[in-house]
């Protein structure tokens, strides 16, 4: 998972620092100020505030000589489990991760082995948040609290705490749910609809012909 995840940030102007097997470092210099990732990858939750969050410090002061760097830096720990949704006592102690404020800002993102192959092809993803189908599903995972393998689950996760991730625009949804709409109708109401998308007000108002040409269309 770390190094699928490492590969979306160089791929999204991030330059690899550091590069080990369970801890990789990686900044972006941008407007001629660094931000940093550290990357860490975890199977328990526990001792991050108390004891290994020390430690990420202590690794990450000694490769970086910049007096900020903690300021600038923000801690991912990938967090596996075999199944999902986690347990509310894991969500608790997420949350009080992600909510201390000393040293730098946490991230913590819950994955299963089944979702790691989702992220193979990062230009996909603002496909799969767009498409109405994956949200559907992702809902019924959600209702049967069965998320172990659902794809939407883990590219919105990466689109909520990752800055450069974009969710779609309003007008973007409003296309998807049009173009939603149209799969759904018929040859003769897709012809209708064509129609009326291309025909401006003026030609309606007054014009005789409007109405026979859309009776034609039948």
């Amino acid at each position: 998972m770390i190094d699928r995840l490492s590969g979306i940030f160089q791929d999204n102007g991030f330059q690899i620092f550091e590069n080990n097997d369970d801890l990789k470092i990686l900044k972006r210099n941008d407007n001629k100020k660094f931000e940093y990732f550290l990357l860490v990858q975890l199977t328990n939750l526990t001792n991050i505030l108390e004891e290994k969050q020390l430690q990420y410090l202590k690794t990450l002061k000694d490769k970086i000589k910049d007096k900020e760097v903690d300021k600038n830096t923000t801690l991912v720990i990938c967090f596996k489990s075999e199944t999902l949704p986690l347990n509310s006592e894991i969500y608790k102690q997420i949350l009080k991760i992600e909510e201390d404020p000393y040293f730098f800002r946490k991230l913590v993102l819950p994955y299963t082995q089944q979702q790691v192959g989702f992220l193979d092809n990062p230009d996909t993803f603002k496909d799969v948040i767009k498409d109405t189908n994956s949200f559907e599903r992702f809902k019924v995972a959600c209702k049967n609290k069965d998320l172990t393998s659902s794809q939407y689950e883990i590219v919105s996760q990466l689109y909520i705490k990752l800055p450069f991730f974009k969710l779609p625009i309003i007008s973007d949804v409003k296309n998807i749910v049009l173009d939603d709409y149209k799969r759904s109708l018929d040859d003769i109401q897709k012809k209708t609809l064509s129609f009326l998308e291309e025909v401006k007000l003026d030609e309606i108002v007054d014009n005789e012909n409007f109405f026979k040409s859309l009776e034609d269309l039948k």
